[in-house]
């Protein structure tokens, strides 16, 4: 081959990779779009799945006084072992049954509380009943689905929320201890959660108690008077919020939720 010809050659070679590359560069590139992740579902829109799944039983029942014995639970609901905004501890001691209503408005209280504070750690919930009421052990109460045991929500030292893992007792000054560190009496979220107690459209004026140590009332009322600006709602908290009684334990570690009997209930034989 002739110089002149291989040089032709390879001006052509050059030239043709040369257009190669410019095509590939400026063809448009076809991506599949990837699908957005799901969002989250709202804490709200969990509670309400949960609360529609109760419907697929009889509607419950509860008879008797919560601390007399004779007190029953028919067709109870039980809570399931979380949710949005809670977490039940213990399940093995097989206690975490109420009435409807119980149940209920404990899973909307809690979403409740969540959408309005999502650094809120999930409240821990202790006994409620026995799957068909009656006597449970540690309890003198909790007879008919309608006590519940909320645990206290906590900070550790510097105020920041931590996972409320077990019975903790606070002193005068709201201060325990847990697995050796300091811990700190949430007054913030502890209020937030007696008022959203009250406040729910499915307890409202139907909690009748809500039992706690004096000197952890004492907390929670100074904290109402400073920062609630309803007098109507700090009043009613004043009324519901109750020191414990000796003989029912300290309740330094934990709230006491007792609601009223449901005006079908009463019918029944439930009482107050």
């Amino acid at each position: 081959m002739k110089a002149s010809t291989r040089t032709l050659v390879a001006v052509l070679a050059g030239a043709s990779l040369q257009l190669a590359a410019y095509t590939e560069a400026a063809a448009p590139v076809f991506r599949v779009p990837r699908p957005a992740p799901p969002a989250a579902p709202r804490p709200l829109d969990v509670a309400q799945r949960q609360i529609r799944a109760l419907r697929w039983k009889p509607s419950s029942v509860s008879t008797g006084l919560p601390f007399h014995a004779g007190a029953k639970l028919r067709h109870a609901a039980q809570l399931p072992l979380e949710g949005a905004g809670f977490w039940t501890i213990r399940p093995e001691r097989n206690t975490h049954y109420g009435t409807d209503d119980m149940v209920a408005g404990l899973i909307e209280t809690c979403a409740r509380l969540l959408e309005s504070d999502p650094a809120m750690q999930p409240l821990a919930i202790g006994d409620l009943s026995g799957p068909r009421g009656g006597r449970v052990s540690l309890h003198l109460s909790h007879r008919s689905g309608r006590d519940a045991d909320l645990l206290f929500f906590w900070t550790d030292a510097k105020g920041s929320p931590v996972l409320t893992e077990d019975f903790i007792r606070f002193d005068r000054t709201g201060r325990g201890r847990y697995l050796g560190k300091p811990v700190r009496f949430d007054v913030l979220r502890n209020w937030s959660l007696v008022r959203a107690l009250m406040a729910g459209e499915r307890f409202g004026e139907r909690v009748s108690a809500i039992f706690v140590a004096p000197h952890l009332r004492r907390l929670l009322l100074e904290h109402g008077r400073r920062t609630e600006p309803d007098p109507a709602v700090l009043a009613r908290v004043g009324r519901v919020l109750l020191n414990a009684r000796e003989k029912d334990g300290a309740h330094d570690d934990h709230f006491h939720l007792r609601i009223r009997c449901s005006a079908r209930e009463r019918s029944l034989g439930c009482r107050d």
